[in-house]
């Protein structure tokens, strides 16, 4: 039996090495027009089918699964299609990293801008209800390098994110006025506005207003 065996080994190894050979003797076919191609390629799979590599697919007789993106007007079909072969791999597309990223960037520059102005209300005992062009001009150039950051940011996630989930750039003056609506949102009441008390800035300082995104 081993006897049987050896010989068994070196007859394959010669039949691997007089393949190989032949293989690199052959001379490559490289087509050179559709038909050529279409040939090429019908006989690849004819190939495979003698084989036996197309017996006992997954989903052989079964209907294939679907994905209701797939049908979605508004998303690229090669974006779809990459998204499903990373989906399918076991990880999310790089781009909702990067989402996350970014958003987590915006709202903490959003966090540090309401910062600054309760402590600048709190210290002037400034009703915070109301625009203060003083504290917005003391701040601007400090918001204005981190916006940029922002954008440059927000530039870099949408040439790799879908059409569809894409943000606009940052506003500083835009930026302000969010800030002060969140503000009065909290101090609104059904009946109108709460009277401005110093206690409530300190009070919710550290909590209520970190709410806001």
């Amino acid at each position: 039996a081993a006897t049987d065996y050896s010989i068994k080994k070196k007859l394959g190894t010669q039949n691997d090495v007089e393949e190989s050979s032949r293989d690199k003797q052959s001379p490559k076919v490289v087509p050179k027009s559709i038909a050529g191609w279409n040939n090429l390629v019908e006989n690849r799979i004819q190939e495979a089918i003698v084989a036996g590599e197309f017996e006992n697919l997954r989903y052989h007789g079964k209907p294939l699964p679907t994905d209701p993106n797939e049908r979605n007007p508004y998303l690229d079909r090669t974006e779809f299609l990459m998204n499903r072969i990373v989906q399918r791999q076991g990880s999310a597309p790089a781009w909702i990293e990067f989402q996350k990223e970014v958003n987590n960037e915006i709202s903490l520059f959003r966090q540090r801008m309401r910062e600054s102005w309760l402590r600048y209300a709190s210290a002037n005992k400034i009703d915070p209800h109301s625009r203060n062009i003083s504290w917005e001009n003391d701040q601007k150039s400090y918001f204005e390098k981190t916006i940029k950051k922002l954008n440059s940011r927000l530039r870099s996630y949408n040439t790799v994110a879908p059409y569809v989930v894409r943000r606009g750039y940052l506003n500083l003056k835009l930026e302000f006025g969010r800030m002060y609506r969140n503000v009065k949102r909290l101090w609104l009441k059904p009946n109108g506005y709460t009277t401005f008390n110093f206690w409530l800035v300190k009070k919710f300082y550290n909590r209520e207003f970190l709410k806001f995104k």
